[in-house]
């Protein structure tokens, strides 16, 4: 079992990104979204999502009309937008 991506808040993205990927040789880049500005990623295995997204503390993950999307609540939000995807083995 392991997890392969995971989704956090963060009061500065970019340099949580940044500390993140010098300390484990990943790369620090902006994460593309269509529904939100600000937010950066330490990469380790684009192809594999292997990644830790950073995501600004105004923001909450809600549903959209497809998919989920990120809102703007305009302030610091109790309840996130962290998520994670695991990888288990079915037996």
């Amino acid at each position: 079992m392991k997890i392969k991506h995971l989704s956090v808040n963060s009061c500065r993205p970019k340099r949580s990104s940044e500390i993140l990927a010098e300390l484990t040789n990943g790369e620090d880049k902006a994460f593309p979204s269509k529904t939100m500005t600000s937010a950066w990623m330490c990469v380790w295995s684009e192809s594999d999502n292997e990644l830790i997204e950073f995501i600004p503390v105004q923001y909450k993950l809600t549903f959209g009309v497809l998919a989920a999307i990120y809102e703007d609540q305009g302030k610091k939000q109790n309840f996130h937008a962290s998520h994670f995807m695991l990888e288990a083995k079915k037996r």
